[in-house]
């Protein structure tokens, strides 16, 4: 079932962003940021999606995603005034990767009569939550 929502989901005309990538049956499906181990991931639950700015510079790099994560932070505000769902803020302590995350009700065990309209909501997400982190991305301080 992942595999169909995801299928349906890369052929809509508002998710060009992920329209290149060919679906499988994983709980995600990413794209780069053009940052190095910084991802734009959709996931996908039962009864649950979401759009989120994944962060992972690898197995090396806990302190460095961190920083990475805090910097964006920094522009919390700004960017949370510039979607329309609520930002969940995830430093994922104990793990090394973090993420900033917009979860949508809704997953690929709804009634496929659904699918649409959860997709369309997720879709939005995805696209405001880009184009706010987008400006924030390009003035991280990496180091390297």
């Amino acid at each position: 079932m992942r595999h169909e929502w995801w299928s349906e989901l890369v052929k809509r005309d508002d998710a060009k962003m992920h329209s290149h990538i060919n679906p499988g049956n994983h709980s995600y499906l990413g794209t780069s940021s053009g940052i190095r181990g910084l991802s734009f991931n959709y996931v996908l639950k039962q009864k649950e999606c979401g759009a989120e700015l994944y962060i992972d510079r690898g197995a090396e790099s806990d302190d460095e995603n961190l920083a990475i994560f805090e910097q964006i932070s920094g522009s919390k505000t700004q960017i949370e005034q510039a979607v329309s769902e609520p930002i969940s803020w995830e430093p994922l302590d104990g793990r090394r990767a973090c993420r900033i995350r917009i979860n949508i009700p809704g997953g690929y065990s709804m009634p496929r009569e659904q699918w649409a309209d959860i997709q369309a909501r997720v879709v939005r997400a995805m696209t405001e939550l880009e184009g706010a982190l987008r400006p924030v991305l390009a003035n991280l301080n990496l180091g390297n």
